[in-house]
């Protein structure tokens, strides 16, 4: 990757296939994930320099996120979630199979850390799936196909506020959902066509 200046003078990353999503270590280090080359890079806050690049046979890599330990959660295709530390050495992976069984995923998508909790979208099952930070083990998962509160179609990323409420991109819904660190659902953001 290099930086080079496009029309409008803002600098502009080159060389990344079909980047994915993007998360910040607490050091300010952008990973990104890139799903045609089945890499996950560590880059300068910037985007230019490759200062690692995670080494496992990742499949599709869609989400990306960091815990309080700078220790890196991907999900893709092939694994669900896959852990490394923040030297890029491959810790463990739920190595979920694909299914529609709680702790198995159709499609991984975006994932976030909540203190000791991994928080996957599994868009296809329309349900969000959360794992042991530590273990990667399975513990429970909520939402189900619908467009009442709680429900999902397609959840595609997640993310959380300082409090632990955590916000979903309800994909096909048009809408956030946002639910309090008990899963239960506290309001909606946005509504098709808004």
């Amino acid at each position: 990757p290099r930086m080079i200046r496009n029309d409008s003078q803002r600098d502009v990353i080159t060389g990344l296939s079909r980047p994915q999503a993007i998360a910040f270590t607490h050091k300010g280090q952008m990973l990104v994930t890139e799903c045609n080359t089945n890499k996950v890079t560590l880059r300068e806050k910037d985007g230019g320099d490759v200062l690692l690049e995670l080494d496992t046979p990742l499949a599709y890599p869609s989400g990306v996120a960091v815990d309080d330990d700078d220790n890196i959660y991907v999900t893709d295709k092939n694994s669900g979630v896959t852990k490394f530390d923040p030297q890029g050495t491959l810790l463990r992976s739920t190595h979920s199979r694909s299914g529609y069984a709680p702790g198995e995923f159709r499609k991984a998508l975006g994932i976030v850390v909540v203190n000791e909790k991994v928080y996957v979208c599994d868009g296809p099952n329309h349900r969000i799936e959360v794992f042991d930070r530590h273990t990667l083990n399975f513990l429970e998962t909520f939402g189900s196909r619908g467009d009442g509160p709680g429900a999902f179609n397609v959840p595609f990323d997640i993310t959380a506020d300082s409090a632990g409420n955590l916000y979903v991109a309800d994909h096909f819904n048009h809408r956030i959902q946002v639910f309090n660190s008990n899963h239960e659902p506290v309001r909606c953001i946005g509504s098709e066509g808004d």
